[in-house]
């Protein structure tokens, strides 16, 4: 292999401040009686949809090394997207969210083929711990019911079929880009950490201690949305 001695890269950066146009209302007073007259009303707690894109990081896999060490361990799977329901609580700046994923990693080497899908919908509970101008900060527990499926084929002859299903407990961590409290629409970077998952191999445990890392997540507030358009607009709300 041969690479030439020098190289030169061209780039652009480009700076996006999308609450510079909220400076005026802050300034004159505006913005907190608009939050005010949001958490008077209760508006501010609001149902939640959210959709991004993940990715699974395999922090200990023990099940390659120990059945098909040629192979090689698992360390990513291809990304997927992460979509999430739930319910914000303003008062104690809580989030409750049911999350659904659906993954899988292919692994290919000497005439062996293998595949591991995980599916796993779950309920997760964020505790927001702080707010440092906007950057929020959270952390909370998860309870999901995953179903996980392994097939092996070894020269075309099926060799392995998994299945195990049941609940998984984890922890959920990472924060939200929230300029202030009446935003309907806030991106998300979020992780779970499952330190202790063991998947059944012929009544043996292997380990698949993962970590799920959700680059960027859109979350929107419906009625939020709704009702911070009404305060605007100067038709509801304002005291």
């Amino acid at each position: 292999i041969s690479l030439p001695p020098t190289s030169l890269h061209v780039g652009v950066r480009k700076i996006i401040d999308t609450s510079i146009l909220g400076q005026k209302n802050l300034d004159n007073g505006n913005l907190e009686k608009w939050t005010q007259s949001l958490i008077n009303s209760g508006k501010a707690n609001s149902l939640s949809i959210a959709v991004g894109i993940s990715s699974p990081f395999y922090l200990m896999n023990s099940f390659n090394s120990e059945y098909y060490p040629y192979l090689g361990d698992m360390r990513v799977s291809t990304g997927f997207i992460d979509w999430g329901l739930g319910y914000y609580l303003q008062k104690p700046d809580l989030h409750f969210n049911i999350a659904y994923r659906n993954y899988t990693n292919k692994m290919e080497s000497f005439d062996t083929d293998l595949t591991y899908q995980r599916r796993s919908i779950g309920l997760e509970c964020y505790k927001f711990i702080a707010d440092y101008h906007g950057f929020v900060p959270f952390v909370g527990p998860i309870i999901s019911y995953d179903t996980n499926q392994i097939d092996v084929n070894v020269g075309g002859v099926p060799d392995l079929d998994i299945d195990d299903d049941g609940l998984r407990f984890g922890l959920t961590f990472g924060w939200d880009i929230r300029p202030t409290e009446i935003e309907a629409l806030i991106l998300r970077t979020n992780l779970r950490l499952y330190p202790n998952y063991n998947i059944d191999i012929n009544g043996t445990d292997s380990k698949f201690t993962t970590l799920e890392f959700n680059f960027i997540q859109a979350v929107f507030y419906p009625g939020r949305f709704k009702a911070r358009k009404q305060i605007l607009e100067g038709t509801k709300y304002i005291e």
